[in-house]
């Protein structure tokens, strides 16, 4: 059963679970890096991620880009990364639109009135993100390939971990630990 990302980190704080990395950017086994190897104890846990500690005396950070790409079942955690979709028609028609402002501003438009302009026509379509350069509501306009990046849905995955609990927690809640 799927379990929320605020139910990974009250497990990780209670420190009842350890972490063993199983894939890395696609890679498995041997091929990922020996420091992230093995199985990882907690060090300590904020709001966006979880430190760990590795076997080489050193620590990584596991970051939470957004609550929407994690998938914790209590035996296993799944990073994603943001999917990349295309444009859809609204975004099209703006970032078209944002297109003619450049390509037809009269020579003597001040950069400042273009830019308030491309703000104007993105948020008057409810899709701010189109113009920026950063990432906005979750989203990002990637202008090379054209494309969104969309923190709501999953891409491929980046991080997969099984999860280990200590003494056999929570199943064995009779033993205190």
């Amino acid at each position: 059963m799927k379990k929320s990302l605020a139910q990974l980190k009250r497990d990780a704080a209670s420190g009842k679970i350890r972490f063993e990395m199983t894939e890395w950017h696609g890679k498995t086994g041997t091929d990922i890096p020996e420091c992230l190897q093995g199985i990882r104890m907690v060090r300590k846990v904020n709001t966006v991620a979880i430190t760990l500690l590795s076997g080489t005396d050193g620590e990584s950070e596991l970051y939470f880009p957004a609550a929407s790409l994690v998938s914790y079942d209590g035996d296993s955690l799944v990073i994603y990364g943001p999917a990349e979709r295309p444009l859809t028609e609204i975004e099209e028609r703006a970032w078209e639109e944002i297109q003619d402002l450049y390509n037809n501003s009269p020579a003597d438009d001040s950069i400042w009135k273009i830019k308030d302009r491309k703000e104007e026509i993105a948020r008057e379509a409810g899709c701010p993100w189109i113009h920026a350069s950063k990432k906005i509501q979750g989203q990002y306009h990637d202008y090379s390939g054209n494309i969104i990046r969309d923190d709501r849905v999953c891409g491929d995955v980046v991080l997969r971990y099984k999860i280990h609990w200590v003494d056999g927690y929570p199943w064995n809640l009779s033993k205190n630990s």
